[in-house]
């Protein structure tokens, strides 16, 4: 097994994540852009289908999605929603230090196709900012 890396296809495990709302829970996220010098470009990744179809791969309408068949041949284990329209912009030292303090583990790694296929079906919609698409 290889040792995994915080890059781009990184699976990130973030525990207690404050969301928008208020909301703290564990969430799952996948780094999708990480360029030399700049902050973490991650979108966040999970098994609820929630008026999402299951058909495997890029989806547009009405949010952008990517669905992963959970059979692990992809990391997944479980059917996997990654939620390219909820999309978090980690600065490096937040993100190094919830590393370091044990709220953020990376526990696995993506393969580069099915990484770039995510990439490319973001970078195809209409939910991406100048800014996200400089960090892809």
């Amino acid at each position: 097994m290889t040792e995994s890396k915080l890059g781009i296809g990184a699976v990130l495990f973030i525990k207690e994540f404050k969301f928008e709302n208020g909301n703290i829970k564990d969430k799952l996220f996948v780094v999708l852009g990480a360029r030399e010098g700049k902050d973490y470009l991650c979108a966040a990744a999970t098994s609820k289908q929630w008026k999402m179809g299951a058909t495997t791969g890029c989806h547009h309408n009405p949010r952008t999605y990517f669905y992963i068949l959970g059979d692990g041949k992809n990391f997944f284990e479980q059917n996997t929603w990654i939620l390219l329209s909820y999309k978090k912009i980690f600065k490096t030292g937040w993100l190094l230090n919830e590393k370091f303090q044990g709220r953020a583990t990376i526990i696995g790694n993506l393969n580069q196709n099915i990484t770039g296929q995510i990439r490319n079906c973001l970078k195809a919609s209409k939910d991406i900012s100048a800014l996200e698409l400089d960090l892809l």
